[in-house]
């Protein structure tokens, strides 16, 4: 873990810039609230609405809100330095995002940069080469997580603006601690050495991995 001031206007979702290039075979008029960058500002808004007692309930209508009935989620990351891929279907995405928060996270965020946009065949993508999840964690101390990677969004081109295809493929990830919260502990070895260890495993708590893991219907393709 790297001992990092943090600055939190580095960190805040800003509203999307059309920065990408729109491709079409059929050109037409991409009005803002279908914008993939603004569907996945939204998306984050709605994650920071999350009530701190929010139930199956809530899970069940934000999957409902961004996703379509037959949604896919794809993660590829190293676990213990093996690569593999877990594939998700839409019965279990409203776990595997309320999972993001279990352990002490109090705020998860999407953020693209330079991304690039195509309209084709009824399908909205967005490819992004530097796009980021953001995790604030409390426990077992203050940090924040920055799981770096490469992700492909692909919505459904109707009223809706749904996501089709949420393929997620980490690089690494940064975990980073504000100074002033190491200063506290600076004659306390002891307490240096566990702020020193990784909060997560290429990003993710124990308890996403764990329910990677342990899904009936996640398959786990390991090279």
């Amino acid at each position: 873990m790297e001992f990092e001031a943090m600055q939190d206007s580095n960190y805040q979702m800003a509203l999307p810039q059309d920065n990408g290039r729109m491709v079409n075979s059929a050109p037409r008029r991409i009005a803002i609230g279908s914008h993939p960058e603004f569907r996945l500002f939204e998306l984050n808004k709605r994650l920071r609405q999350r009530p701190e007692d929010a139930g199956n309930t809530w899970w069940d209508s934000f999957i409902s809100e961004f996703f379509e009935e037959d949604a896919e989620l794809r993660l590829q990351l190293g676990v213990e330095d093996v690569p593999r891929d877990f594939r998700l279907g839409r019965t279990l995405l409203p776990r595997f995002f309320r999972s993001l928060f279990d352990g002490g996270v109090s705020d998860v965020q999407f953020t693209v940069s330079h991304s690039a946009e195509s309209c084709v065949n009824g399908t909205l993508r967005l490819e992004c080469d530097n796009a980021s999840m953001i995790t604030t964690h409390t426990k077992p101390s203050l940090s924040k997580v920055f799981t770096e990677g490469k992700l492909i969004l692909e919505f459904g081109y109707d009223e809706l603006i749904r996501i089709r295809l949420w393929h997620f493929s980490v690089r690494g990830h940064r975990e980073m601690i504000p100074r002033s919260f190491v200063a506290l502990h600076h004659r306390n070895q002891s307490a240096l050495e566990a702020l020193s260890e990784n909060v997560t495993l290429q990003g993710f708590t124990d308890f996403t991995l764990k329910y990677l893991n342990v899904s009936r219907q996640c398959v786990v393709c390991t090279e």
